[in-house]
C-alpha cells in the first residue's frame, strides 16, 4: 500500500492551483474484481473532461493536468495490485497517487486545494503509530497502521543494546572493577543483570538511550503518531526520562522481542494503540467543560482565525460538513458561499490545513456528534480573548 505519510500530507496541504483535482475511487485486492477498477476510472476521467469544460477549459489545457490518469489507465500491471482505494491528487504539474488500505465511496472534487480530509480520517481511523523495540541484541524502529507494521532502517539509529552493554560491561571491570559484574551462561555471551543497577551502568544506559532517542526524534521530526517502546521493563524508564518525542506512549509493551517478526510485534502492539486512539477520540466528550473555561470553540469564524496563528491545540471536524466560503486574509472576515461560487473553498479543509501546518492535531467525526449547529469545534492553545482579527460569520 502507498498509506501517505505526514510529509506527503503536508506536501498536499502546501498546493494551490485554480484546478485542484481530487479522486477518490473504491478498488479491490483480486481478480476478477480489478478489472472492474480502470473503467471506473476512465468514467471518472470522462466526467472531469466535461467538468473543466464547464469551467472554459480546452482540451488544450487540461490535457496536461490529466495526461497522469491516461497514462495510470494504459499501465495494466498497474491495475493487478490495488488496495481499497485508489486516490489521485492532480494539478498543473503535480501529481501524486496513493494506493489505500480503507475502502471510501467515489468522490471527485475541484477547487484551489486538495480534498484531503478523507486521507486525515483514514490517517486517524488507519491508526498510524510507531513502535521502538529494544532487546539486548538490536535496535529497531517500525512504521505500522491497523492492517501491518514495516521496519524502518536508517543509519542515525544505533545498532543494538547488546553489544553496547558487553563493551560497557568490559570497560567497567578493567578500569573501576564494577561491584555487580555481569554473569553469563554456558557459551552465551548476552549480558544479563540482576538485581538493581549500580548507578554508573544506569548512567551509561541513559547515555544509550540518548543517542537512541536522538535518532528517533529525528526520524519523526514531522510526525505526530503514537510512538510504542517494546522491550524489557527495567529499560523503558531509563529510555522515558531521556526521551523527547513528544507521543511516546506512558505504557510500553513489555517483553523481548528479539526473535519476533512483525506479525508479531504488530499483534502484541496494537491492542494498546486501539486503546490510545480511542481515547484521543473523547476529545468531543470534553467540550463542554473546555468550552467553560474559554479554551475552545465551535465558532468557525474564531476557529479559522485560531488555526491560522497556531492557537489551536485539537480540531475536531464534522465529516461531510460542507461550509463553504471565502475568508479575508487581512481581516478575518468569513464570507459564506455555496461549493460552487468563485473562490469558494472548503472552509473545514482549510482550518484542518492551518491546524496542521501549526503541529496541531486534527479529528474527523461524525458530524452529530458535535454541538447542534457545529460543524467543527476547537480546543485552544490560549483563552479565546488571544483570537486576534474579525471573526464574523
Amino acid at each position: 500500500m502507498d498509506f501517505p505519510t505526514q510529509d506527503q500530507l503536508a506536501e498536499l496541504l502546501k498546493v494551490q492551483s485554480e484546478h485542484c483535482i481530487s479522486i477518490y475511487i473504491p478498488t479491490h485486492r483480486s481478480f476478477p474484481e480489478t478489472q472492474q477498477d480502470p473503467v471506473l476510472l476512465k468514467n471518472v476521467l470522462s466526467d472531469l473532461e466535461d467538468q473543466l469544460r464547464e469551467r472554459g477549459l480546452s482540451a488544450g489545457d487540461f490535457g496536461p493536468i490529466l495526461e497522469p490518469v491516461e497514462e495510470l489507465l494504459r499501465d495494466s500491471e498497474f491495475w493487478k495490485h490495488q488496495g481499497d482505494c485508489l486516490a489521485i491528487f492532480l494539478a498543473d504539474g503535480f501529481t501524486r497517487v496513493f494506493r489505500l488500505p480503507e475502502p471510501m465511496d467515489k468522490h471527485v472534487s475541484i477547487g484551489r486545494r486538495f480534498d484531503v480530509l478523507p486521507l486525515i480520517r483514514l490517517r486517524q481511523t488507519n491508526g498510524r503509530f510507531h513502535v521502538l523495540a529494544v532487546s539486548q541484541n538490536s535496535c529497531r524502529l517500525f512504521a505500522g497502521d491497523r492492517v501491518s507494521l514495516e521496519e524502518l532502517k536508517d543509519d542515525d539509529l544505533p545498532d543494538d543494546l547488546r553489544s553496547t552493554l558487553r563493551r560497557w560491561s568490559e570497560r567497567e571491570i578493567n578500569m573501576h572493577s564494577m561491584q555487580a559484574k555481569p554473569q553469563t551462561r554456558g557459551g552465551d555471551d548476552t549480558v544479563n543483570y540482576h538485581g538493581h543497577f549500580e548507578d554508573s551502568t544506569k548512567q551509561e544506559l541513559e547515555k544509550y538511550f540518548r543517542e537512541v532517542d536522538a535518532a528517533v526524534a529525528q526520524i519523526l521530526k514531522t510526525q505526530r503518531t503514537p510512538l510504542v517502546f517494546a522491550g524489557v521493563d527495567y529499560l523503558f524508564p531509563i529510555y522515558q526520562n531521556v526521551n523527547s518525542y513528544p507521543e511516546l506512549c506512558e505504557t510500553p509493551v513489555e517483553g523481548n522481542f528479539d526473535e519476533a517478526s512483525s506479525q508479531e510485534l504488530h499483534k502484541a502492539v496494537w491492542p494498546l494503540i486501539d486503546s490510545h486512539l480511542k481515547q484521543r477520540t473523547r476529545v468531543v466528550t470534553e467540550y463542554g467543560a473546555r468550552a467553560a473555561q474559554g479554551v475552545a470553540t465551535d465558532n468557525l469564524g474564531e476557529i479559522l482565525s485560531a488555526a491560522q496563528d497556531g492557537l489551536i491545540e485539537m480540531l475536531a471536524v464534522g465529516e461531510g460538513a460542507n461550509c463553504y466560503g471565502r475568508v479575508d486574509e487581512e481581516s478575518r472576515e468569513v464570507h459564506w458561499t455555496n461549493a460552487d461560487a468563485d473562490d469558494a473553498e472548503d472552509l473545514c479543509e482549510r482550518a484542518a490545513r492551518y491546524t496542521l501546518q501549526n503541529s496541531g492535531q486534527v479529528l474527523v467525526v461524525n458530524v452529530d456528534e458535535l454541538p447542534e449547529d457545529a460543524s467543527a469545534i476547537a480546543f485552544l492553545r490560549s483563552p479565546k480573548s488571544a483570537i486576534v482579527g474579525k471573526t464574523r460569520t
